[in-house]
């Protein structure tokens, strides 16, 4: 009988044993797997992203590099008027000093195709740290996967760069084109080889202050002619604009304005009486009569003339003393 109690008492101590050694496995595996450590104290801040990319709750955090606390859990949420997902993020107390306002959250992939995980950046030292449940902003997540289409395209095109390239190679070499013939016909080679000859010699003559170009390029004497020209303008501009001289005046005072527009009130007056029949221009112009009576005396005084011509002796006694 005792022997059975004793076999008993030692089937539960090792039932005992495997039970905790398996509890403390599963905590093992349960803190490395989820890369927590589970007596460090932490505190909470929260961010948005529009798109976690396969980010999983319990992915680590890192600040500069460093892991620095776990991913918590998601929520769907919106925030200033969109759509996103709520990100908790766990940091350790002893990080609290290098997040500060300034600070980001960013998803990033550990690798080109591996885990994903948050990055925080530093912040800069003169700000005030993030408390708990505060809010972090978030970069746009890169999604390596929103590339693949684009790339799939780039990719397409390869083949139609290729074919254009040696399309324009074979007429190159045998094509009717000025390329094909610099390439190909030594005529034309050597006709652009003395063209760059000559300008080789032109360039080196200008540089030599030969010629008018080269003495354009190299002498200052252009420079102060212009100068002094540029000068000349401004000074008369600004006697124009003082109102000095004749065109000064002409510009700035208004007397001659009102003169001109005097006159040609006068004149229009005049030409108005005129046209009116007015005075004897008037007159003259407009009414038969005093034409006819002008005519007339004209006419009158013509023929005193002719006869003064032909009978001096009526109209003119010479007496010699």
């Amino acid at each position: 009988m005792s022997d059975r109690k004793n076999l008993r008492w030692q089937d539960v101590r090792v039932g005992i044993f495997i039970f905790v050694g398996m509890a403390f496995m599963f905590f093992i595996i349960l803190v490395v797997g989820t890369n927590t450590r589970k007596f460090t104290s932490k505190y909470t801040l929260h961010t948005f992203v529009p798109n976690v990319i396969s980010l999983n709750p319990g992915a680590y955090i890192t600040i500069a590099g460093i892991k620095a606390g776990t991913i918590g859990d998601f929520e769907y949420t919106t925030r200033e008027g969109k759509f996103g997902v709520h990100i908790s993020l766990f940091v350790e107390h002893r990080f609290k000093k290098w997040v500060t306002t300034s600070s980001k959250a960013t998803i990033k992939t550990l690798g080109m195709l591996g885990d994903k995980y948050v990055e925080i950046s530093l912040g800069l030292a003169n700000e005030k740290a993030l408390e708990d449940n505060d809010y972090i902003p978030a970069n746009p997540p890169f999604d390596f996967e929103s590339l693949l289409p684009k790339a799939e395209q780039a990719a397409n095109t390869i083949p139609l760069v290729l074919t254009s390239i040696e399309s324009l190679l074979q007429k190159l070499q045998s094509g009717p084109g000025t390329m094909a013939m610099m390439l190909n016909d030594s005529v034309t080679a050597q006709s652009f080889n003395s063209s760059l000859a000559n300008l080789a010699a032109l360039t080196a003559s200008m540089n030599n202050k030969q010629g008018s170009f080269g003495k354009l390029i190299h002498s200052s004497s252009l420079y102060d002619n212009l100068d002094r020209l540029t000068k000349n303008l401004d000074q008369i501009l600004r006697k124009i604009d003082k109102g000095e001289g004749t065109i000064g005046k002409l510009v700035a005072d208004s007397t001659l304005y009102k003169n001109l527009q005097n006159a040609t009130a006068n004149t229009d007056s005049i030409m108005r009486k005129i046209n009116a029949g007015q005075g004897t221009a008037g007159k003259l112009i407009n009414e038969d009569a005093a034409h006819k009576n002008l005519e007339g005396i004209l006419k009158e005084l013509n023929l005193i003339l002719q006869d003064m011509q032909k009978y001096p002796q009526k109209y003119f006694q010479v007496k010699v003393f």
